[in-house]
Formats: structure tokens, sequence, C-alpha cells
């Protein structure tokens, strides 16, 4: 069965955007890049992956570590192989209103090929990595929380 999932990090519950199956979804925690500060041009870039490792970049000084999203589905039956992929590639920007935005790009699940398998209540741990980068001068990006809400289209297959 193939359905398609609309996962919104940040702004939980979700919906499914085609109910065809009792498929349900939860955000247990969202994507973080942790505090840092940008200090030189762009593009400047944070690689978080799915098991919480970082690669950052020489411009960009990191005081907290980075977290990756972790999204529940469940209703599938135990033991279900499940398939998860990205509809379409996403780009998002998170802001602070006044002062520069992010682009956040090159989701990525903890199992590369999406393929995962239920558990014995029937649901799928997903963590989810991302990719920040800077995309304006680093004088620009003034103190504060840069936070948006927004949206993962999946297709699921089981």
């Amino acid at each position: 069965m193939r359905v398609w999932l609309r996962l919104i990090l940040f702004a939980i519950p979700c919906m499914p955007a085609v109910a065809l199956a009792a498929v349900t979804q939860e955000e247990l925690a969202p994507i973080k890049f942790g505090n840092l500060v940008v200090t030189d041009p762009p593009p400047q870039t944070i690689v978080l992956e799915p098991d919480g490792d970082e690669t950052v970049s020489a411009g960009i000084t990191k005081f907290t570590d980075g977290q990756p999203g972790i999204a529940l589905l469940g209703g599938f039956s135990a033991g279900a192989a499940v398939n998860v992929t990205l509809v379409t590639p996403v780009t998002v920007q998170i802001e602070k209103s006044g002062g520069a935005n992010f682009d956040i790009s090159d989701f990525t699940f903890d199992d590369p090929g999406g393929n995962y398998t239920a558990d014995g209540s029937g649901n799928v741990r997903m963590l989810i990595g991302a990719t920040l980068t800077t995309n304006t001068a680093a004088a620009d990006y003034v103190d504060g929380a840069y936070q948006n809400s927004f949206t993962l289209d999946l297709m699921v297959n089981y």
C-alpha cells in the first residue's frame, strides 16, 4: 500500500494528505541546529546527520550541539516492511523577524534507503537530519531565535 503523508516538523500534529489507511504520524522532537554564531560570508553550512553527528564549516562557531528530528509513524502491522521517501526535495527558510535567514535542505533519514521495520506495536521511529546553509553576510545575522514550521511530504509504502 502507498500513502502520501505530510510531516510537519516544528508544528505537530501532522495529518495525512491522502487518507488511504490509518497511518498516524507524530513529531517526537524537532530538528535543532544548536546555538551558533556566523563569522564568515556565505555559504557556510552545518550538516546534521540523523545520528546527531555534525560537520560544521569554519565560518560557523557552535556553542551547543544540534539534534536530529524524531518522527513516529504508526498504524502498521507488527513487523511490516515500511519504505519512506521524500516526495520532492525541499528547501525551507528559517528566519528571525528583521534579520537574515538560513536555508535548510538535503533532508536525510537514519536509514539512507528509507527502509524500516515496524516494531511490535506497529510503529516506525525515524531520525531526520538536514543541512543548514547561510545565505547572507555574517553581520546580518542578529542575535535571537531563528525558527519556522515546515512540511515534508513523504511517500510511505508498506
